[in-house]
């Protein structure tokens, strides 16, 4: 990157080369290469840049005014002026030159460029128009016409603002509107108005219309320009345009549909919107793309204008026409979707239409296209209601395609008529009947095989595809239970009883008829069974059979009648051996269903009941010794089915076994394989097959088994199935209760134990089971002890319990004895609470706890007595399970509590409410229980220990059940702690919580309308419960909150008041979870109540607008939040910062100023407070959002904010420095002097973007003359306290824009802001100074006169009074700021500023040490614009009419401001009077500084001169050489002698230095004076060309080489200035002189070029030269004291040519430095004259040859050297004096 002093430097040479251009042709070509370029530096920031840009602009214009010819780069120029990132500064200099350019360009390069400059204008027009000058919405034509230009430049910079502004254009405004279709039409718009030929207007071109549609799509109100839309579509979509300009067109279509038009415009427009549809839709022709856009606005006109669609079934025809041929997959996708869309439009059409389109989606589900499929799919769901059998059959065919799309589509339809019916049921949706839909399958499948379309399994051909065919029965299974009432179809013994009855129903209205429709479904589905294994349908077998009456036959309901040949029975028995065949299946549940299906089958179908069965019995026996593991399984099972169905008939019908054809062995043999198996097999498949029988026959009727072994004395010989007993069945399966054992077979010999007592009226061993399944309690299982909770109630209840019912009608079984049955509940429920709900173990407390919950959900045990007369033990038992960590017992247990509470009566209701209110009550103080911990003998281990009901995760107790029986107290409703049992309230263990929360929504859906009296101490701490960390605990509380709130928004608007307070108070919680929850739960407020809008009200209930109540608040909310925004938990403080952007988009729209009203000052004022605070916050979230919500308010508040603008500004600006990156002052700290400067300028540029600052000086903008009052003193006093580099900034930044702002409302504060600025000039910071000084420059403008007069000479104070550098610098800056902004108050007080800045003008940025009487300029490293010196010169120039004449102006001013400076004790001060001096005489012509002024410095400077040499004290020296020099004839006699006496005096003096430069100062005096003082001056001189003062004083050799270097060089340095004050003083008039001293003068130089380096050598030459050329003017006649000889003809230096030929000879052949062999050979061309001359004798043989071989030897001799001829000619007179 450029610097500034670099650029300044390239411009320097490019000024150079512009000044040394002699013709106009050097001029012209520096102008194309630099002019530009030059320009394009105009948008420098640096001002020195600019300057010297200007410079040399002023100096072109000079150059090419005089001269015409001279071109200048129009093409560059104009290139220039498009380019955009330019300033206006650049483009206006740009324009200047065109301007002079363009007509001095040839006629045919005008015409060649005039479009390029014109397109460059139109740019510039659209320059102007985006300026904001004129308003947006009349401008939108033009800048789409410009978009549209075949011109680069032009059409990017009008679709760029296009872009930009396109948010904000009005599309919907009518004249827009009409000016695009105008534009687009041309006057074809409007062909009613005879156009004048001259004015028409043509329709737009192709790419002006692409970009017309663009827009036309963003208006809707241009849709119903009716007929104007239609011009413009059919002129897209078939005029002369291109595919582009189509697509757009339909574009528009489509934008027109979806727009909601007034219903008769679409109307007019719609058979015309068809028709153009139709045309692109069916052109092979036209592209995918276009055609497919077609489809889709075909689609979406018919869903706008139906009847149009429904008068022409053509259209729908052709749509699935379309989808037969050869299309692209994307364009068979739009006409899918078309169809889908128009069908909806033939909803309500004929019969004859509706046979039409059954037929095509017919065809188009049966055939091979997919996308025919998918339509015929689409168009069925669309257009047929769910009970329309045809449709419901198609989509059913299509459930099973092998497209996972199709069989999707299909799925969704059917099964969503199953879900909503689920889960809506106040939406029903009819489904076809059983009957008609059964009907319709059967005629179809027998027409699919005669039509060949069935399916091939192997050899068996069936009806449908697999998944079709499996398919279509469930569907015929889901309407049959529809019809039924069954909504939910999950299986249970509800569903199915209502399944039976509405079967039995079906039959006793129409017995033939439902024999025959059940005949024909049992056939479909053995049908499929036969090729396809499914125990899906085979479970649905099941079901349809056993819901038939057993009244029925099972031959007609398995089999159809035949044509004569067989009976019904012998169609049946292939189908048994088919069934029979099935329990022997590879499938676990295929063998299970068909067990249980064959065993009712051959129930219904035997003739013969014993004999039948016995022979049965014993088969199946053989098969369970086969070691086919499948046939032994199924065998197993089957027994259970086969032999509990025998004796649940056998029990039925009060058989007696005597009569039992023996069966009774058979069965004992049964039943001991059974317990055979369980006893030898190790495999648990086939031991859980065999617990499942023995439950199965126990289940059904009482064993037929002894209860003991029983050993006859009289017959030895008994059946070894004999030596089976009930007691062995117990503990066979007892056995496999073990923790060892797999969890299905445990379970199924756990569901066995417990069926056992089921069927028996009294079996011998209940307590026995319940025993031991109670001693499985420590099996930590949670499965299992469901398991064992439902045997012990079926245990417990024996032939009581509900499995001893059918499982089909739901009727219980018939035992004799039932009704005098002594169950073992009452038993059960002590025996658990006495030693299971206290045990020490977690797990068996656990178990307990599953038992109580399952016995009191089967509804006949908690019906029973031995419940009721526990109901208060199992409320303290469930309590104490409350305390439970584990979640699950928690959840068991809440639900538990609601249970018992239900379960009681009213009174026994009071004494639960009272008894547990009082024990939560005193949970904090004592606990609530004693949990007994019970040892393995039953001991207590701990006498006296109680166990605490736990702690919260903090620490902290569980207090949460005394606030909720307080809160049940409040509400004067005990019984609510029921409700309320969540066990956790804000402070509490969050794990009970969850457990009570579902005990609470058990209550509440039952009670909602009980609870809403007590909603307003409900509502608030619900509604944060839901929004909890943890996600358990957050679901269960929605759920509650659902059932409650069935209008959310409403009750949050009822209760808002209340859950804010709630909220508020919350925020600042102890417990990190509520802090958080309440942070969640404010943001979701915040979010859902953002309107200001009033609320309707129904009057029921008083509802508050969230908003009115957020708003009182809204300061209140901001504080506490920001206090959460320093949380120690690091998800509060996320959930807090959410909360924090809400607040902030909350704030933000309730102070808007377009919405919002002067009554939210208030609120906005304590908003703005809290805010304010944040600023200063250690934590950076607060910082930070309260920065953002600031900047926001600041731009939509308005005059909102004008009660906080001035503590706005002073804590933004305050917070400037604050804010600022730790790395900035690093590097500030850090750095050095320059880098320091640096980063201090960043900064300040950095603060003008600063969000901050922007918010600062936005606020600004509303300031007035009452917050004048408050903000200008404020600001003043932060001025001159404020910390940091940003803040200062910011402050003098602020005071700028008052000033634009207030302009003469702030003159009154003008003079205390410039005091407080003040302090900031002397800041060590440059970047400060500067900043305040410009500040200052701009407060002028508004401040009294007096104030400015008084700050000018405060600052001319410390510019000669202070020593400080940065003092003097401020005092510069501040005066350049004042300059520059307020131009007019300089004028005004010019004698007090342009004297000072003359003078200021001549200070030295840097010291210098250099002996060049340049003085050095500054490095500009600072980093500032402009050196202090160049701050004065540039105010010098900017007010002076011209150098001369504003000295001559102001001599006396400068004069008196000089001698003062003189007078000083700085010597800083005198130095930089003195070259003041120098210029006050240079820059004026002689004679000009008389009279007392040149006393005045005359006087100061001998004054200045007395006492010792300091540094910098030649200055002083200089300028009386200056006086000498420059007012010689002014000067009275006495005045030159002092003068001269003087600087002999200085030149006298011990500095080596100091007196070199006398003796030059003194020299230039006596040459203007032409006094020969020579010999006195050489006498001084002499002594500094000597040897010894070159070599030095280094001999010793302790000088390190580098010192040598430097000692050599100032002393080369020294000798070249006394050199030239020797030649000066030489005179250059004839004199004495030259003959007294020639000889000793050119001995000492000749002595000189021998030891000197070759830039003494140099000057030495060059003051010998012109030395010598003095001597030829010399005509003085001989003194008596000089002899001269004859042969040397009279001449007076007759030494000379001696003197001069061996020097000079030596440097001509000087071959390094061809600068000396020049100066020598010029120094020999003078000797020549002389000697030509007479003034010196002629040169002596050997001096010519030695001077000639010298020439010839020189470089000078050279083809290339200018010198070549001048040598000949020397060389020739050397031969002619030889």
């Amino acid at each position: 990157m450029e610097t500034p002093q670099s650029i300044n430097e390239k411009l320097e040479l490019i000024f150079l080369q512009l000044g040394l251009a002699e013709s106009d042709e050097q001029l012209e070509k520096l102008l194309d290469t630099y002019l530009t370029p030059v320009l394009s530096k105009l948008s420098s920031i640096d001002s020195s840049v600019r300057t010297k840009v200007l410079e040399v602009l002023a100096h072109i214009n000079k150059r090419i005014k005089s001269r015409g010819s001279v071109q200048l780069p129009i093409k560059q120029l104009i290139n220039q002026l498009n380019d955009v990132s330019l300033t206006g500064f650049v483009t206006n200099f740009t324009i200047i030159y065109l301007k002079t350019g363009f007509p001095r360009l040839p006629v045919n390069e005008q015409l060649e460029l005039s479009s390029t400059l014109f397109k460059s204008i139109e740019v510039a027009i659209l320059n102007l128009m985006k300026s904001g000058l004129i308003p947006l919405n009349e401008i939108v034509c033009h800048l789409i016409i410009g978009s549209c230009d075949t011109r680069h430049a032009v059409a990017t910079s009008a679709d760029l603002e296009l872009r930009n502004q396109l948010s904000l254009i009005d599309w919907e405004k009518p004249e827009i509107c009409t000016e695009l279709y105008n534009l687009y039409l041309g006057h074809a718009a409007s062909k009613s108005q005879k156009q004048m030929t001259d004015s028409k207007r043509e329709p737009a071109n192709i790419r002006m219309k692409l970009k017309l549609l663009q827009y036309l799509t963003r208006s809707k109100t241009a849709g119903e320009y009716f007929p104007l839309s239609i011009q413009v579509i059919y002129d897209g979509l078939f005029g002369k345009t291109n595919d582009k300009v189509a697509i757009l067109a339909l574009q528009f279509v489509h934008h027109i549909l979806n727009s909601s038009l007034d219903p008769t415009i679409l109307h007019k427009q719609a058979g015309l919107f068809l028709d153009c549809l139709l045309k692109v839709a069916q052109n092979s022709e036209s592209s995918d793309r276009l055609r497919s856009m077609a489809y889709t606005g075909l689609g979406k006109l018919s869903q706008r204008t139906p009847k149009l669609f429904s008068k022409r079934m053509d259209i729908i025809s052709s749509l699935f026409d379309a989808l037969t041929k050869d299309l692209s997959a994307e364009l068979k996708i739009s006409i899918q979707g078309a169809v889908s869309s128009v069908a909806q439009a033939y909803k309500d059409v004929p019969t004859s239409s509706t046979m039409l389109i059954e037929s095509l989606i017919e065809s188009s589900i049966g055939g091979n296209n997919r996308y025919l499929k998918m339509a015929g799919v689409q168009c069925a769901e669309v257009m047929f209601p769910r009970d329309h059998i045809q449709s419901c059959y198609q989509l059913l065919l299509a459930l099973g395609d092998e497209s996972q799309d199709i069989s999707g589509e299909a799925r969704k339809i059917l099964m969503a008529t199953v879900e909503n019916r689920r889960f809506s049921p106040s939406k029903l949706q009819k489904l076809p009947s059983f009957s008609g839909l059964l009907t319709y399958v059967v005629q179809m499948a027998h027409q699919r095989l005669l039509r060949g379309q069935g399916f091939s399994i192997g050899n068996k051909m069936i009806y449908f595809s697999p998944s079709t065919y499996q398919a279509i029965l469930l569907y015929l299974h889901r309407c049959l239970l529809t019809e039924s009432g069954v909504i939910n179809s999950e299986q249970n013994m509800d569903t199915r009883s209502m399944f039976c009855k509405h079967i039995g129903y079906l039959f006793e209205c129409d017995r033939l008829g439902a024999i025959e429709k059940m005949a024909d479904f049992i056939n479909l589905m053995f049908h499929y069974l036969q090729a396809v294994s499914d125990p899906v349908v085979v479970s649905l077998f099941l079901e349809v059979v056993a819901s038939c009456p057993d009244d029925i036959p099972i031959d007609k309901l398995m089999c159809t009648k035949g044509n004569g040949k067989g009976s019904y029975d012998d169609a049946l028995q292939p189908k048994l051996i088919w069934l029979r065949k099935l329990t022997a299946h590879a499938n676990d549940d295929i063998r299970s269903l068909a067990s249980e299906l064959f065993a009712l089958v051959f129930r219904r179908s035997v003739s013969s009941f014993n004999s039948q069965y016995d022979g049965l019995i014993l088969e199946v026996l053989k098969s369970c010794s086969s070691k086919d593991f499948v046939l032994k399984h199924g065998s197993i099972l089957f027994i259970g089915h086969i032999v509990g169905d025998y004796l649940k008939t056998h029990v039925k019908q009060n058989l007696s076994w005597a009569g039992s054809d023996n069966i009774l062995p058979t069965i004992q043999s049964a039943i001991y394989r059974l317990v055979v198996i369980l006893q030898n097999e190790h495999d648990p498949v086939l031991c859980g097959g065999a617990c499942f029988a023995l439950g199965e026959i126990a289940r059904n009727a009482p064993l037929p088994l002894p209860d003991e072994t029983m050993c006859n004395t009289a017959d030895d010989t008994v059946n070894v199935a004999s030596a089976v007993t009930k007691l062995s069945v117990v503990e066979v399966l007892l056995k496999h209760l073990t923790k060892n054992t797999s969890h299905k077979l445990r379970e199924l010999a756990v569901n066995a134990l417990g069926l056992l007592p089921v069927g028996s009226v009294s079996f011998p061993y209940t307590e026995m089971i319940l025993d031991n399944l109670l001693n499985s309690a420590e099996i930590g299982d949670t499965e299992y002890h469901f398991t064992v909770g439902n045997a012990l109630c079926n245990a417990a209840l024996g032939p009581l319990s509900p499995e001893n019912c059918n499982k089909w009608t739901g009727k219980l079984n018939y035992l004799v004895g039932t009704t005098s049955h002594e169950d073992k509940v009452e038993w059960l429920v002590n025996k658990i609470l006495k030693d299971y709900v206290v045990h020490r173990i977690p797990s068996v407390r656990q178990a307990s706890c599953i038992w109580l919950l399952v016995m009191l959900k089967t509804s006949i045990c908690a019906k029973h007595s031995g419940i009721q007369k526990n109901l208060f033990q199992l409320q303290q038992a469930f309590h104490s399970l409350l305390s439970e960590t584990d979640g699950l017992t928690q959840d068991i247990a809440s639900k538990g509590f609601g249970i018992v509470y239900d379960l009681a009566d009213v009174d026994q209701k009071k004494v639960l409410v009272n008894q547990l209110v009082e024990s939560l009550t005193n949970t904090i103080n004592k606990p609530p229980s004693k949990v007994r911990i019970i040892g393995q003998d039953g001991s207590s281990l701990y006498e006296g220990a109680s166990v605490q009901l736990g702690n919260a995760p903090d620490g902290s107790k569980l207090s949460t059940y005394k606030e909720l029986c307080s809160l049940a107290s409040d509400l004067n409703q005990p019984d609510l702690v029921y409700k309320f049992l969540h066990l956790a309230n804000h402070h509490a263990l969050w794990n009970t919580k969850k457990g009570a929360a579902f005990g609470f929504r058990s209550i509440a859906t039952a009670a909602r309308e009980h609870l809403k009296p007590y909603l307003p101490s409900i509502v608030p701490r619900l509604y944060r419960y839901i929004f909890d960390p943890q996600s358990s605990v957050q679901a269960a509380m929605t759920s509650i909150w659902n059932v409650l709130a069935d209008e959310p928004n409403k009750l949050v608007r009822i209760y808002i008041n209340l859950i804010l307070d709630d909220l508020i108070k919350n925020l600042t919680s102890n417990l990190w979870r509520i802090r958080q929850a309440s942070c969640l739960a404010l943001s979701d407020i915040l979010r859902n109540n953002q309107s200001q809008k009033s609320l309707p009200n129904d009057g029921k209930e008083v509802e508050e607008n969230p908003a009115d109540a957020i708003s009182r608040r809204l300061s209140e909310l901001w504080s506490t939040v920001f206090r959460v925004l320093d949380d120690i938990k690091e998800s509060v403080r996320d959930a807090a910062n959410k909360t924090c952007k809400m607040l902030k988009k909350f704030s933000v729209q309730l102070f808007d100023e377009t919405r919002s009203t002067s009554s939210k000052e208030n609120i906005m004022v304590d908003v703005l407070t809290v805010l304010l605070e944040g600023l200063n916050s250690n934590v950076d979230a607060v910082r930070s959002i309260s920065l953002s919500t600031l900047i926001e308010f600041s731009r939509v508040g308005g005059k909102l904010i004008k009660p906080c603008v001035s503590k706005m500004v002073i804590a933004l600006v305050e917070t400037l420095s604050s804010s600022e990156a730790q790395v900035i002052n690093y590097l500030q700290n850090r750095g050095d002097e320059d880098t320091q400067t640096a980063v201090d300028l960043t900064r300040i540029e950095m603060v003008k973007s600063n969000p901050l600052m922007e918010t600062a000086l936005r606020c600004i903008e509303q300031t007035d003359d009452k917050i004048l009052k408050d903000l200008a003193p404020a600001l003043a006093d932060l001025t001159k306290r404020g910390v940091g580099v940003l803040t200062k900034a910011g402050c003098a930044q602020a005071m700028e824009k008052l000033v634009s702002v207030c302009g003469e409302d702030l003159s009154p504060y003008a003079a205390k802001l410039i005091t407080a600025l003040t302090s900031g000039l002397l800041d060590r910071s440059l970047a400060v100074q500067k900043i305040s000084s410009r500040a200052i420059g701009h407060i002028t403008r508004i401040a009294k006169d007096s104030s400015i007069n008084k700050t000018l000479s405060k600052m001319r104070q410390w510019y000669l009074e202070k020593e400080d550098a940065s003092a003097k610098r401020a005092s510069g800056s501040a005066v350049y700021a004042i300059a520059q902004v307020n131009p007019d108050a300089i004028t005004r007080h010019s004698t007090l500023v342009l004297p000072l800045a003359f003078y200021g003008m001549h200070e030295e940025p840097a010291s210098s040490t250099n002996l060049s009487r340049s003085s050095t300029e500054s490095s500009n490293s600072s980093g500032m614009k402009l050196s202090n010196q160049e701050m004065w010169q540039a105010i010098w120039v900017e007010f002076t009419p011209g150098y001369e004449t504003a000295l001559r102006l102001h001599t006396r001013e400068i004069v008196e401001l000089l001698s003062s400076v003189m007078n000083s004790n700085n010597w800083g001060a005198k130095i930089q009077a003195a070259a003041s001096i120098s210029s006050l005489l240079k820059k004026q012509k002689p004679g000009t500084v008389v009279g007392h002024d040149l006393d005045d410095v005359l006087k100061t400077l001998l004054s200045g001169l007395k006492g010792r040499i300091w540094e910098g004290k030649i200055g002083l020296v200089e300028a009386l050489r200056d006086v000498g020099v420059h007012c010689a004839q002014s000067l009275t006699e006495a005045d030159r002698d002092l003068v001269i006496s003087t600087l002999f005096k200085e030149s006298e003096r011990q500095n080596a230095v100091y007196r070199a430069r006398s003796l030059a100062a003194l020299g230039s005096v006596l040459s203007v004076h032409q006094r020969d003082e020579f010999i006195k001056v050489w006498q001084l001189a002499r002594i500094h060309l000597q040897k010894e003062i070159s070599e030095g004083s280094d001999s010793d050799g302790e000088t390190s080489a580098s010192n040598r270097s430097k000692t050599n060089m100032r002393t080369t340095q020294l000798q070249k200035v006394v050199l030239n004050s020797v030649c000066d003083a030489w005179p250059n008039y004839p004199s004495h002189t030259h003959v007294l001293c020639y000889k000793e003068v050119f001995s000492d130089f000749a002595d000189l070029l021998s030891r000197s380096a070759y830039a003494v050598q140099i000057v030495t030459l060059k003051s010998m030269t012109t030395m010598l050329k003095a001597l030829k003017r010399s005509d003085i006649p001989l003194n008596a004291d000089v002899t001269f000889t004859e042969d040397r003809g009279g001449d007076r230096f007759d030494d000379l040519p001696s003197l001069l030929v061996g020097p000079v000879s030596s440097c001509l052949g000087n071959v390094k430095y061809l600068a000396v062999c020049e100066e020598a050979f010029k120094v020999a061309e003078v000797q020549m004259e002389l000697c030509r001359g007479g003034q010196c004798p002629r040169l002596l043989p050997d001096n010519v040859n030695v001077l000639t071989r010298a020439l010839q030897e020189s470089p000078l001799n050279s083809s290339k050297s200018e010198y070549q001829l001048r040598l000949k000619t020397m060389l020739k007179a050397f031969e002619d004096m030889q």
